[in-house]
């Protein structure tokens, strides 16, 4: 009696620590069920605006088998929480997205969380979580009318604005820091302020283009715009002069533009090409004519530096 009552104790022994092997290595769930876990990846990569991006989760099981059933992801970020179900097909499952597609642009991340939600055999994953960002661009153009459009990143026009007119030069463009475009054509002599159909900055979309055209500052041929960290847009002229406005459009160079900086001096532009500022507020012009390069230093009190001067004789021009 005894010994039959040791071996009982024995066996029951026995079994409990099978049962928590098998559990803490995962194989099988506290009511035999298979564990499974679940991975989740987006195509295309980068997702830009306007995409629908495609997750796949794949579902596996600890003992090699292939699961049945379906996935369930869910988008938690961006407000509409949107919802989705799909059936598994050799443990796998492909999603679009589609709501995405339809939201306006913003610099959070999404977060997509995915499940397995398990079968009679396999037992539900926790879920899987995935952070991603859509990628928004703009490409600008100055078109040969005098118009300027705004094509999304892949390739969809977004609007045109201006009014068609004679038959221009296209221009340069430069984009400012709230995503408005300001752009000049060779022949026009004018300054064309752009505000986006999609302002890619703020992730609004606005419904409409507005357009707004200054004058005077000197403008004269201008080829090329730049835009400085304060906002304030610089242009070079193929008349021989720089001119700058305020980011609302207000003309901040005399009516000549900047150039000579005495009536006896030579300017010390020559057919200016193209135009940039730097990291420290500086701009930088090219000048096609002379091949030379000139620097204005810092944009609230620009010195003009034909560098092929002061590099020869270690002098630099004075204020304008």
């Amino acid at each position: 009696m005894f010994s039959l009552r040791s071996r009982s104790l024995v066996c029951k022994g026995v079994w409990y620590v099978l049962a928590a092997l098998t559990f803490a290595t995962g194989t099988a769930s506290a009511f035999g069920q298979i564990a499974t876990s679940t991975t989740v990846s987006l195509a295309p990569t980068p997702v830009f605006s306007g995409q629908t991006p495609v997750a796949t989760v794949t579902v596996a099981a600890n003992d090699g088998s292939t699961p049945g059933g379906s996935v369930e992801c869910n988008i938690l970020t961006r407000g509409h929480n949107a919802a989705y179900s799909r059936p598994l097909q050799n443990g796998m499952a492909s999603i679009p997205l589609s709501s995405i597609a339809q939201d306006p642009a913003q610099s959070d991340p999404y977060t997509l969380a995915c499940t397995y939600v398990g079968s009679a055999t396999d037992a539900a994953s926790t879920a899987t979580t995935l952070s991603f960002q859509i990628i928004n661009c703009a490409v600008w153009s100055v078109n040969g009318n005098g118009t300027v459009s705004e094509l999304d990143c892949l390739g969809r026009a977004l609007g045109t604005a201006g009014t068609p007119g004679a038959s221009a030069s296209a221009g340069g463009i430069a984009i400012d820091s709230t995503g408005n475009a300001w752009a000049v054509t060779n022949t026009s002599n004018s300054l064309v302020f752009v505000s986006p159909v999609i302002n890619l900055y703020q992730g609004v979309n606005t419904g409409a283009t507005t357009t707004s055209t200054f004058t005077g500052g000197g403008l004269l041929q201008p080829s090329a715009v730049a835009i400085d960290g304060a906002g304030q847009v610089w242009i070079a002229n193929g008349g021989n002069s720089v001119s700058s406005f305020s980011n609302s459009g207000a003309a901040q160079s005399p009516a000549t533009g900047y150039g000579a900086t005495t009536a006896a001096a030579a300017t010390p532009y020559n057919a200016p090409s193209s135009i940039a500022v730097d990291q420290a507020g500086s701009v930088w012009i090219t000048n096609s004519g002379g091949n030379t390069v000139t620097r204005i230093f810092g944009s609230a009190a620009p010195v003009v530096v034909p560098l092929v001067t002061g590099g020869s004789n270690g002098t630099t021009g004075t204020k304008p």
